[in-house]
């Protein structure tokens, strides 16, 4: 019983070293949380395209909440691509907000192909800083994918909208089919990432997206880096190491199973877990008062 308790002792103090270097992602500004329509237009916002070669459809709402739609404003455009002969009412391409469900939608029938384009262009003032929000740094765009039967190519394009010319950004990635969850879009990987500081719209689209294909979103929005501290990491661990090489080493110089030695391993070894209690308790409770914080996206975008 004894070689296990130095087993775990052993092995947990490196375990916490390690974990100290291990990064996750929290959300920080929200693009759009699909909950919310123009009420004045609708109570969903869509878009359908059942003709070839019309340059699309696009469908606009403003006055929305720019809590839960960065810049208070969304554009939906659908394009038919390929399909049957134009207006056929079972060959029609359609993206659309729900908000009873929180999703955007956007669905192709069979032997039918589309793209779709999520457009953010409201009041962005005179630009968004997208790689900094209050000091802490942005480094993803992160979309909830919900339905994804087929696998889709989506691409992200930034703009200043600068005149005459637009300087833009932009950066694509494959989803492969049946992939859900979080996807992240790294600002590294981008065209242009001077761009990103002084953003005046955001475009979301599917490149070349296959036919007969459902597509859900449940949220689109940048990502910071989540950290399990390096500092509480090393303390922690290097805690439970010190204090196995201390045990070890009174192992040596005191007669085993003293008094003194049993007690005075106890009164460490509970001093030690209570530092580390805390340590943990305080760094998560510091991320999560952050992250509550950032969520859903504030009207401090404007730079």
């Amino acid at each position: 019983m004894q070689i296990k308790k130095k087993s775990v002792i052993s092995s947990f103090g490196p375990s916490l070293l390690g974990l100290g270097l291990f990064q996750d992602s929290a959300m920080a500004y929200t693009l759009d949380l699909f909950n919310d329509v123009d009420e004045n237009e609708s109570t969903i916002q869509e878009a359908a395209d059942s003709t070839l070669g019309d340059g699309g459809v696009l469908v606009t709402h403003t006055s929305l909440s720019d809590v839960n739609v960065i810049g208070g404003k969304r554009t939906i455009e659908v394009e038919k691509i390929t399909g049957f002969e134009p207006n056929e009412p079972s060959d029609i391409v359609k993206g659309a907000v729900r908000p009873s469900v929180n999703k955007f939608i956007y669905q192709s029938p069979s032997s039918t192909s589309g793209d779709f384009s999520l457009i953010w262009d409201g009041d962005f003032g005179t630009g968004i800083d997208l790689t900094d929000d209050g000091g802490i740094q942005q480094k993803f765009f992160q979309v909830d994918i919900e339905e994804n039967d087929l696998g889709v190519t989506l691409e992200f394009e930034i703009s200043d909208e600068a005149t005459p010319i637009p300087n833009t950004s932009t950066y694509q990635q494959s989803i492969p089919a049946s992939t859900l969850g979080s996807v992240y879009f790294p600002y590294a990987s981008f065209s242009n990432q001077s761009v990103l500081k002084s953003a005046q719209s955001i475009t979301l689209r599917s490149v070349d997206a296959p036919e007969a294909l459902d597509l859900e979103f449940s949220l689109v929005a940048t990502a910071v880096p989540f950290e399990f501290s390096p500092t509480l990491g090393i303390v922690i661990g290097g805690s439970f190491i010190g204090f196995n090489v201390l045990k070890k080493r009174r192992h040596w110089s005191r007669p085993m199973g003293t008094i003194y030695e049993a007690s005075s391993r106890k009164r460490f070894r509970e001093f030690g877990f209570k530092i580390a209690a805390t340590l943990i308790i305080t760094n998560f409770s510091r991320h999560i008062s952050h992250n509550m914080e950032l969520v859903p996206n504030r009207s401090l975008l404007y730079t």
